[in-house]
Protein backbone atom coordinates (compact mmCIF):
# COMPACT_ATOMS: atom_id res chain seq x y z
CA UNK A 1 0.00 0.00 0.00
CA UNK A 2 1.39 3.70 -0.70
CA UNK A 3 1.17 5.93 1.58
CA UNK A 4 1.59 9.98 1.37
CA UNK A 5 2.44 13.20 3.27
CA UNK A 6 2.32 17.43 3.20
CA UNK A 7 6.56 17.98 2.55
CA UNK A 8 7.71 20.20 5.40
CA UNK A 9 9.33 22.32 1.80
CA UNK A 10 5.25 23.14 1.32
CA UNK A 11 4.27 24.12 4.95
CA UNK A 12 7.16 26.63 4.55
CA UNK A 13 5.91 28.33 1.67
CA UNK A 14 4.15 30.44 4.27
CA UNK A 15 6.46 31.62 7.11
CA UNK A 16 3.84 34.35 8.57
CA UNK A 17 4.60 36.78 10.94
CA UNK A 18 3.88 36.24 14.46
CA UNK A 19 0.88 37.73 15.98
CA UNK A 20 0.17 38.85 19.21
CA UNK A 21 -2.23 36.63 21.17
CA UNK A 22 -5.82 37.38 22.43
CA UNK A 23 -5.86 39.63 25.58
CA UNK A 24 -8.99 38.78 27.86
CA UNK A 25 -11.15 42.17 28.59
CA UNK A 26 -12.69 43.27 31.15
CA UNK A 27 -16.03 41.29 31.86
CA UNK A 28 -19.56 42.92 30.39
CA UNK A 29 -22.86 42.15 31.08
CA UNK A 30 -23.68 42.65 27.65
CA UNK A 31 -23.99 39.27 24.92
CA UNK A 32 -21.12 38.89 22.44
CA UNK A 33 -22.70 38.47 18.89
CA UNK A 34 -19.49 36.27 17.26
CA UNK A 35 -19.86 33.69 19.87
CA UNK A 36 -23.59 33.76 19.65
CA UNK A 37 -23.34 33.43 15.86
CA UNK A 38 -20.85 30.84 16.01
CA UNK A 39 -23.22 29.26 18.40
CA UNK A 40 -25.88 29.29 15.50
CA UNK A 41 -23.77 28.57 13.24
CA UNK A 42 -23.33 24.95 15.28
CA UNK A 43 -27.18 24.62 15.12
CA UNK A 44 -27.54 25.54 11.26
CA UNK A 45 -25.27 22.33 10.17
CA UNK A 46 -26.89 20.27 13.22
CA UNK A 47 -30.02 21.57 11.65
CA UNK A 48 -29.55 21.16 7.89
CA UNK A 49 -28.10 16.85 8.84
CA UNK A 50 -24.44 18.53 7.53
CA UNK A 51 -23.39 17.80 11.85
CA UNK A 52 -23.03 15.88 13.77
CA UNK A 53 -20.89 14.11 11.20
CA UNK A 54 -22.60 13.53 8.39
CA UNK A 55 -20.63 15.54 6.07
CA UNK A 56 -18.12 17.48 7.69
CA UNK A 57 -16.31 18.64 4.51
CA UNK A 58 -19.16 20.55 3.45
CA UNK A 59 -19.50 21.80 6.91
CA UNK A 60 -16.04 22.95 7.16
CA UNK A 61 -16.01 25.12 3.92
CA UNK A 62 -19.19 26.75 5.25
CA UNK A 63 -17.85 27.24 8.62
CA UNK A 64 -14.55 29.15 7.56
CA UNK A 65 -16.76 31.19 4.82
CA UNK A 66 -19.16 32.46 7.65
CA UNK A 67 -16.35 33.34 10.11
CA UNK A 68 -14.30 34.98 7.37
CA UNK A 69 -17.45 37.06 7.11
CA UNK A 70 -18.14 38.15 10.59
CA UNK A 71 -13.98 38.42 10.91
CA UNK A 72 -14.42 41.09 7.84
CA UNK A 73 -17.10 42.45 9.44
CA UNK A 74 -16.45 43.08 12.84
CA UNK A 75 -13.02 44.86 10.85
CA UNK A 76 -14.13 46.98 9.13
CA UNK A 77 -15.94 49.26 11.93
CA UNK A 78 -13.14 48.41 14.25
CA UNK A 79 -10.11 47.41 12.21
CA UNK A 80 -7.59 45.69 14.41
CA UNK A 81 -6.47 43.13 12.20
CA UNK A 82 -5.40 42.26 8.49
CA UNK A 83 -9.20 41.28 6.20
CA UNK A 84 -9.47 38.88 4.19
CA UNK A 85 -11.91 39.13 1.11
CA UNK A 86 -13.23 42.27 2.27
CA UNK A 87 -11.43 45.93 3.47
CA UNK A 88 -14.33 48.70 3.89
CA UNK A 89 -14.49 50.61 6.03
CA UNK A 90 -17.82 51.06 8.44
CA UNK A 91 -16.83 53.26 11.43
CA UNK A 92 -20.02 53.77 14.28
CA UNK A 93 -22.19 50.77 12.52
CA UNK A 94 -23.56 48.04 14.73
CA UNK A 95 -21.33 45.21 15.76
CA UNK A 96 -24.21 43.03 16.24
CA UNK A 97 -25.96 44.36 12.87
CA UNK A 98 -23.26 43.61 11.17
CA UNK A 99 -22.30 39.89 12.27
CA UNK A 100 -25.99 39.02 11.65
CA UNK A 101 -26.10 40.35 8.28
CA UNK A 102 -22.92 38.57 7.48
CA UNK A 103 -23.71 35.34 9.11
CA UNK A 104 -26.84 35.30 8.12
CA UNK A 105 -26.02 36.00 4.25
CA UNK A 106 -23.14 33.42 3.68
CA UNK A 107 -25.46 30.89 5.90
CA UNK A 108 -28.75 31.67 3.54
CA UNK A 109 -26.51 30.97 0.35
CA UNK A 110 -24.25 28.46 1.81
CA UNK A 111 -27.38 26.33 2.45
CA UNK A 112 -29.01 27.32 -1.23
CA UNK A 113 -25.68 26.21 -3.23
CA UNK A 114 -26.15 22.73 -0.97
CA UNK A 115 -29.75 21.83 -1.63
CA UNK A 116 -29.19 19.18 -3.61
CA UNK A 117 -27.11 17.39 -1.31
CA UNK A 118 -29.53 17.79 1.24
CA UNK A 119 -32.47 15.83 2.53
CA UNK A 120 -35.41 18.12 1.76
CA UNK A 121 -36.31 18.61 5.22
CA UNK A 122 -33.13 18.95 6.39
CA UNK A 123 -32.64 22.05 4.31
CA UNK A 124 -36.13 23.55 4.55
CA UNK A 125 -35.76 23.66 8.63
CA UNK A 126 -32.08 24.99 8.42
CA UNK A 127 -33.41 27.69 6.33
CA UNK A 128 -36.16 28.41 8.59
CA UNK A 129 -33.62 29.00 11.38
CA UNK A 130 -30.93 31.31 9.88
CA UNK A 131 -34.17 33.45 9.15
CA UNK A 132 -35.37 33.57 12.69
CA UNK A 133 -32.28 33.60 14.24
CA UNK A 134 -31.64 36.67 11.74
CA UNK A 135 -35.07 38.14 12.33
CA UNK A 136 -34.38 37.74 16.32
CA UNK A 137 -30.84 39.74 16.28
CA UNK A 138 -31.98 42.45 14.48
CA UNK A 139 -34.87 43.25 16.62
CA UNK A 140 -32.63 43.41 19.60
CA UNK A 141 -30.76 46.34 17.71
CA UNK A 142 -32.52 50.32 17.86
CA UNK A 143 -33.13 51.48 14.54
CA UNK A 144 -30.87 54.18 12.89
CA UNK A 145 -27.80 54.85 10.86
CA UNK A 146 -25.98 52.13 13.06
CA UNK A 147 -28.25 49.30 12.24
CA UNK A 148 -28.32 50.37 8.71
CA UNK A 149 -24.86 50.77 8.36
CA UNK A 150 -24.17 47.42 10.61
CA UNK A 151 -26.49 45.16 7.96
CA UNK A 152 -24.53 46.80 4.54
CA UNK A 153 -21.05 46.03 6.36
CA UNK A 154 -22.25 42.55 7.23
CA UNK A 155 -23.44 41.54 3.86
CA UNK A 156 -20.50 43.63 2.04
CA UNK A 157 -18.36 41.23 3.99
CA UNK A 158 -20.48 37.88 3.44
CA UNK A 159 -20.62 39.25 -0.38
CA UNK A 160 -16.72 39.31 -0.87
CA UNK A 161 -16.29 35.72 0.71
CA UNK A 162 -18.72 34.27 -1.42
CA UNK A 163 -17.83 35.81 -4.56
CA UNK A 164 -14.16 34.65 -3.54
CA UNK A 165 -15.28 31.55 -3.01
CA UNK A 166 -17.97 30.99 -6.08
CA UNK A 167 -15.25 28.79 -8.18
CA UNK A 168 -13.50 27.02 -5.52
CA UNK A 169 -14.19 23.57 -6.95
CA UNK A 170 -15.72 22.49 -4.01
CA UNK A 171 -18.92 22.07 -6.76
CA UNK A 172 -17.63 18.84 -8.75
CA UNK A 173 -15.58 17.28 -5.57
CA UNK A 174 -18.70 17.54 -3.46
CA UNK A 175 -19.41 13.84 -2.07
CA UNK A 176 -15.70 12.85 -2.82
CA UNK A 177 -13.02 12.72 0.36
CA UNK A 178 -10.70 11.90 -2.16
CA UNK A 179 -11.99 14.51 -4.74
CA UNK A 180 -11.67 16.83 -2.19
CA UNK A 181 -7.96 17.42 -2.61
CA UNK A 182 -8.67 19.42 -5.52
CA UNK A 183 -10.60 22.38 -3.44
CA UNK A 184 -8.91 25.69 -3.53
CA UNK A 185 -8.11 26.11 0.09
CA UNK A 186 -8.67 29.26 2.05
CA UNK A 187 -4.64 30.08 2.89
CA UNK A 188 -2.54 26.70 2.34
CA UNK A 189 -1.25 26.10 -0.88
CA UNK A 190 -2.35 23.68 -3.11
CA UNK A 191 -1.10 19.89 -2.44
CA UNK A 192 -0.03 18.46 -5.34
CA UNK A 193 3.20 17.07 -4.35
CA UNK A 194 3.01 13.67 -3.18
CA UNK A 195 5.50 11.23 -1.49
CA UNK A 196 5.60 8.38 0.24
CA UNK A 197 5.10 8.57 4.15
CA UNK A 198 7.40 6.61 6.48
CA UNK A 199 4.72 3.88 7.87
CA UNK A 200 4.96 0.38 8.18
CA UNK A 201 4.21 -1.86 5.25
CA UNK A 202 2.00 -4.19 5.52
CA UNK A 203 4.06 -7.28 5.97
CA UNK A 204 5.88 -5.45 9.15
CA UNK A 205 5.54 -7.13 12.66
CA UNK A 206 4.63 -3.52 13.47
CA UNK A 207 1.46 -3.24 11.07
CA UNK A 208 0.24 -7.24 12.34
CA UNK A 209 0.28 -5.29 15.76
CA UNK A 210 -1.42 -2.19 14.59
CA UNK A 211 -4.07 -4.32 12.72
CA UNK A 212 -5.07 -6.73 15.24
CA UNK A 213 -5.31 -4.00 18.18
CA UNK A 214 -7.94 -2.01 15.92
CA UNK A 215 -9.46 -5.18 15.37
CA UNK A 216 -9.94 -5.83 19.10
CA UNK A 217 -10.72 -2.45 20.34
CA UNK A 218 -12.42 -1.28 17.49
CA UNK A 219 -14.97 -4.20 16.71
CA UNK A 220 -18.96 -2.67 17.67
CA UNK A 221 -19.94 -5.25 20.34
CA UNK A 222 -22.53 -6.36 18.39
CA UNK A 223 -21.29 -8.11 15.51
CA UNK A 224 -18.41 -7.77 16.45
CA UNK A 225 -16.85 -8.59 19.55
CA UNK A 226 -14.28 -6.28 21.66
CA UNK A 227 -11.92 -5.80 24.08
CA UNK A 228 -12.82 -1.79 24.78
CA UNK A 229 -14.07 -0.89 28.38
CA UNK A 230 -17.05 0.50 29.19
CA UNK A 231 -15.07 4.09 29.57
CA UNK A 232 -13.17 3.35 26.24
CA UNK A 233 -16.03 3.31 24.60
CA UNK A 234 -17.92 6.39 26.06
CA UNK A 235 -14.72 8.10 25.10
CA UNK A 236 -14.82 6.91 21.46
CA UNK A 237 -18.37 7.77 21.27
CA UNK A 238 -17.51 11.04 22.55
CA UNK A 239 -15.43 11.61 19.31
CA UNK A 240 -17.31 10.47 16.79
CA UNK A 241 -18.86 13.51 16.03
CA UNK A 242 -17.19 16.04 13.78
CA UNK A 243 -14.38 17.74 14.78
CA UNK A 244 -16.09 21.07 13.30
CA UNK A 245 -18.61 20.87 16.11
CA UNK A 246 -16.00 20.05 18.96
CA UNK A 247 -13.86 22.79 18.41
CA UNK A 248 -15.61 25.39 17.61
CA UNK A 249 -17.53 24.58 21.13
CA UNK A 250 -14.00 24.74 22.52
CA UNK A 251 -13.49 27.89 20.95
CA UNK A 252 -16.47 29.28 22.61
CA UNK A 253 -15.18 28.27 25.76
CA UNK A 254 -12.16 30.02 24.82
CA UNK A 255 -14.30 33.41 24.40
CA UNK A 256 -16.63 33.55 27.02
CA UNK A 257 -13.85 32.30 29.70
CA UNK A 258 -11.40 35.03 28.80
CA UNK A 259 -14.23 37.54 27.90
CA UNK A 260 -12.58 38.10 24.55
CA UNK A 261 -13.88 41.17 22.84
CA UNK A 262 -16.04 40.81 19.71
CA UNK A 263 -12.65 41.59 17.28
CA UNK A 264 -10.61 38.92 19.01
CA UNK A 265 -13.37 36.37 18.86
CA UNK A 266 -13.85 37.46 15.27
CA UNK A 267 -10.57 36.49 14.69
CA UNK A 268 -10.32 33.39 16.28
CA UNK A 269 -13.19 31.66 15.09
CA UNK A 270 -11.92 32.82 11.69
CA UNK A 271 -8.30 31.72 11.85
CA UNK A 272 -9.79 27.98 13.26
CA UNK A 273 -12.54 27.62 10.95
CA UNK A 274 -10.31 28.37 8.00
CA UNK A 275 -7.70 26.10 9.58
CA UNK A 276 -10.40 23.06 9.94
CA UNK A 277 -11.73 23.64 6.52
CA UNK A 278 -7.95 23.98 4.85
CA UNK A 279 -6.97 20.68 7.17
CA UNK A 280 -9.59 18.08 5.82
CA UNK A 281 -8.74 19.55 2.31
CA UNK A 282 -4.60 18.88 3.23
CA UNK A 283 -5.90 15.85 4.66
CA UNK A 284 -7.67 14.39 1.09
CA UNK A 285 -4.48 14.95 -0.72
CA UNK A 286 -2.45 13.63 2.06
CA UNK A 287 -4.80 10.54 2.94
CA UNK A 288 -6.24 9.99 -0.30
CA UNK A 289 -3.96 6.63 -1.18
CA UNK A 290 -4.36 5.57 2.21
CA UNK A 291 -7.78 3.07 2.68
CA UNK A 292 -10.06 2.72 5.28
CA UNK A 293 -9.33 0.75 8.33
CA UNK A 294 -12.78 -1.01 7.57
CA UNK A 295 -11.47 -2.09 4.44
CA UNK A 296 -8.26 -3.02 5.31
CA UNK A 297 -9.45 -5.23 7.96
CA UNK A 298 -12.01 -7.24 5.77
CA UNK A 299 -9.50 -7.53 2.95
CA UNK A 300 -6.44 -8.58 5.29
CA UNK A 301 -7.09 -12.33 5.30
CA UNK A 302 -6.69 -12.36 1.39
CA UNK A 303 -3.94 -9.94 1.39
CA UNK A 304 -0.90 -12.90 0.81
CA UNK A 305 0.74 -11.91 3.75
CA UNK A 306 0.99 -14.23 6.82
CA UNK A 307 1.57 -12.01 9.56
CA UNK A 308 -1.61 -9.99 8.91
CA UNK A 309 -5.17 -11.53 9.94
CA UNK A 310 -8.87 -10.01 9.15
CA UNK A 311 -12.94 -10.98 9.61
CA UNK A 312 -14.68 -10.16 6.43
CA UNK A 313 -17.53 -9.32 8.30
CA UNK A 314 -15.65 -7.14 11.17
CA UNK A 315 -17.83 -4.50 11.91
CA UNK A 316 -16.28 -0.96 13.45
CA UNK A 317 -17.74 0.86 16.49
CA UNK A 318 -17.66 3.98 13.55
CA UNK A 319 -20.21 1.91 11.51
CA UNK A 320 -19.87 -0.40 8.60
CA UNK A 321 -19.24 2.27 5.72
CA UNK A 322 -16.25 1.70 3.23
CA UNK A 323 -17.45 5.37 1.72
CA UNK A 324 -16.93 7.32 5.12
CA UNK A 325 -13.04 7.73 4.04
CA UNK A 326 -13.25 11.67 5.20
CA UNK A 327 -13.04 10.30 8.81
CA UNK A 328 -9.29 9.30 8.24
CA UNK A 329 -9.08 12.92 8.47
CA UNK A 330 -10.53 13.38 11.73
CA UNK A 331 -7.19 13.27 13.75
CA UNK A 332 -5.46 15.90 11.71
CA UNK A 333 -8.15 18.64 11.97
CA UNK A 334 -8.46 18.08 15.45
CA UNK A 335 -4.53 18.58 15.92
CA UNK A 336 -4.46 21.88 13.56
CA UNK A 337 -7.50 23.43 15.38
CA UNK A 338 -5.90 22.43 19.41
CA UNK A 339 -2.77 24.19 17.78
CA UNK A 340 -4.80 26.90 16.20
CA UNK A 341 -6.41 28.14 19.61
CA UNK A 342 -3.25 27.77 21.57
CA UNK A 343 -1.55 30.38 19.25
CA UNK A 344 -4.38 32.82 19.39
CA UNK A 345 -5.10 32.43 23.13
CA UNK A 346 -1.11 32.15 23.80
CA UNK A 347 -1.20 29.52 26.22
CA UNK A 348 -1.82 25.56 25.56
CA UNK A 349 -3.03 25.20 29.07
CA UNK A 350 -6.63 26.17 29.38
CA UNK A 351 -9.29 23.97 31.37
CA UNK A 352 -12.53 23.38 29.56
CA UNK A 353 -15.69 21.33 30.10
CA UNK A 354 -17.18 20.07 26.35
CA UNK A 355 -20.32 17.99 25.53
CA UNK A 356 -20.57 16.08 22.42
CA UNK A 357 -23.97 15.00 20.56
CA UNK A 358 -22.97 11.42 19.21
CA UNK A 359 -22.63 9.91 22.76
CA UNK A 360 -25.80 7.76 22.73
CA UNK A 361 -26.85 8.23 26.54
CA UNK A 362 -26.37 11.66 27.32
CA UNK A 363 -26.58 14.29 24.68
CA UNK A 364 -25.53 18.40 24.81
CA UNK A 365 -29.40 18.70 25.10
CA UNK A 366 -29.68 16.74 28.23
CA UNK A 367 -30.29 18.02 31.56
CA UNK A 368 -27.04 16.37 32.89
CA UNK A 369 -24.93 16.27 29.56
CA UNK A 370 -22.16 14.10 29.47
CA UNK A 371 -19.35 15.91 29.68
CA UNK A 372 -15.40 15.44 29.60
CA UNK A 373 -12.78 18.26 31.24
CA UNK A 374 -9.77 19.11 29.77
CA UNK A 375 -6.44 21.03 30.95
CA UNK A 376 -5.07 21.88 27.67
CA UNK A 377 -5.83 21.85 23.92
CA UNK A 378 -3.21 19.49 22.74
CA UNK A 379 -4.45 17.00 25.23
CA UNK A 380 -7.72 17.06 23.84
CA UNK A 381 -7.03 16.98 20.27
CA UNK A 382 -4.30 13.82 21.25
CA UNK A 383 -7.52 11.81 23.32
CA UNK A 384 -9.63 12.76 20.15
CA UNK A 385 -7.06 10.74 18.00
CA UNK A 386 -6.93 7.92 20.55
CA UNK A 387 -10.45 7.69 19.86
CA UNK A 388 -10.41 7.18 16.27
CA UNK A 389 -8.24 3.85 17.18
CA UNK A 390 -11.13 2.52 19.84
CA UNK A 391 -13.62 3.70 16.69
CA UNK A 392 -12.03 1.18 14.68
CA UNK A 393 -11.71 4.06 11.97
CA UNK A 394 -7.45 4.21 12.10
CA UNK A 395 -4.56 2.21 12.85
CA UNK A 396 -2.48 2.94 16.23
CA UNK A 397 0.75 3.83 14.22
CA UNK A 398 -1.03 6.69 11.86
CA UNK A 399 -1.97 8.63 14.98
CA UNK A 400 0.65 10.32 16.17
CA UNK A 401 1.98 11.48 12.14
CA UNK A 402 -1.42 12.90 11.92
CA UNK A 403 -1.33 14.76 15.00
CA UNK A 404 1.86 16.06 14.01
CA UNK A 405 0.43 17.14 10.51
CA UNK A 406 -2.15 18.60 12.10
CA UNK A 407 -0.12 20.75 14.40
CA UNK A 408 2.18 22.10 11.66
CA UNK A 409 -0.52 23.45 9.78
CA UNK A 410 -2.52 25.28 13.00
CA UNK A 411 0.78 26.36 14.27
CA UNK A 412 0.81 27.51 10.75
CA UNK A 413 -2.31 29.34 9.82
CA UNK A 414 -3.09 30.81 13.79
CA UNK A 415 -0.49 33.08 12.96
CA UNK A 416 -3.00 34.61 9.78
CA UNK A 417 -5.11 37.61 9.67
CA UNK A 418 -2.68 39.31 11.77
CA UNK A 419 -3.03 42.48 14.08
CA UNK A 420 -2.88 45.35 12.14
CA UNK A 421 0.34 46.32 14.35
CA UNK A 422 2.44 43.52 13.18
CA UNK A 423 1.85 44.49 9.04
CA UNK A 424 4.67 46.56 9.18
CA UNK A 425 7.08 43.84 9.10
CA UNK A 426 7.91 41.53 6.37
CA UNK A 427 4.86 39.67 5.54
CA UNK A 428 4.50 37.34 2.22
CA UNK A 429 1.18 37.15 0.24
CA UNK A 430 -1.20 34.63 0.84
CA UNK A 431 -1.07 32.12 -2.04
CA UNK A 432 -4.38 30.65 -2.58
CA UNK A 433 -5.72 34.00 -2.52
CA UNK A 434 -5.38 35.63 -6.24
CA UNK A 435 -6.83 38.56 -5.99
CA UNK A 436 -5.24 42.13 -6.25
CA UNK A 437 -6.01 43.31 -2.88
CA UNK A 438 -4.02 40.50 -1.38
CA UNK A 439 -1.09 42.62 -2.21
CA UNK A 440 -1.55 44.65 1.09
CA UNK A 441 -0.49 41.93 2.96
CA UNK A 442 2.64 41.61 1.72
Amino acid sequence: MRRVTVLVLVLALLTLGTSAPAHPSPPTSEPNPVVIWNGVTDEVAITACLAPGANPLDESRLDAMVHLAIHDAVNAINPRFAGYASFGRAPGASVAAAVASAASTVLTSGLQSLESSLPPRCFERALAVVEQRYHSALQLIADGSGKRDGIAAGQNAALAILSLRANDRSDVARGSFTAWAKVRPFVLPDLNTRTPEAEPAPSTPAYALALAEVQKLGGDGFVTATLRTPAETETALFWRQSPVLSWNAVARSVASGHHLDEADSARLFGVLNVAMADSYIAAAAVLARRPSTYAVVRSAEDDGIPSTHGHPRWTPLAGADPHATHELAQTMVAASAAAVIADVLGTDQFTFSLCSRTVATKTCDAPDPALRQFGSFSRAAAENGWAQVLLGRQLGFTVDPDLSRGSRIGHLLGRTLNPLSTLALPQPCYPARPWPDARRLC
